[in-house]
């Protein structure tokens, strides 16, 4: 089954653009959370290991780190 030829927008739509601190403080769209003193910082997965070997390492062999100084 197609689509009719307008479903699709001619011009994009005005939130497009990413908004990172929208989507790190909406508990639907994270999958963690790093513990800090002053309460729980939400983050995403995909964007720490992108960001980060050192997350990659911690999510790909499991592990639960309590504390980093």
């Amino acid at each position: 089954m197609s689509l009719p030829y307008n479903t699709v927008p001619k011009t994009p739509y005005k939130g497009s653009k990413l908004d990172i601190p929208r989507l790190a403080v909406n508990d639907a769209t994270t999958d963690f959370s790093i513990i800090c003193k002053n309460g729980p910082l939400r983050a995403h997965k995909a964007i720490l290991v992108a960001a980060c070997p050192y997350f990659e390492h911690m999510f790909r062999f499991g592990g639960k780190v309590d504390v980093l100084h």
